[in-house]
């Protein structure tokens, strides 16, 4: 990673419920400074359908398995694969 420091805090590695291991997720798995607190975000509500998840990865998933047509293209997929796809890709695979 060639600037740690941009990368923001994952929230739910701080709550303990990140569903990716620190490789390959996008956020940094670092506990902050006594200073400051970890951001709580409950749930995700689906601006499409008003269903609402606990989790993110729930949401995302939701996301790519009914409404794909909102879903950005992954700029992963490269000749026919992703390296996030085993874990389940949030984006579209064209």
């Amino acid at each position: 990673m060639m600037h740690p420091e941009s990368v923001r805090p994952c929230k739910f590695f701080l709550l303990g419920k990140c569903d990716f291991p620190e490789n390959i997720c996008w956020f940094m798995h670092t506990k902050p400074s006594t200073t400051s607190s970890p951001q709580t975000l409950t749930e995700y509500k689906c601006g499409i359908c008003e269903k609402t998840f606990h989790q993110k990865s729930d949401f995302m998933n939701h996301r790519k398995q009914e409404h794909v047509q909102f879903v950005p293209e992954c700029k992963e997929y490269v000749n026919g694969a992703c390296r996030f796809e085993k874990n389940g890709c949030w984006f579209r695979h064209c």
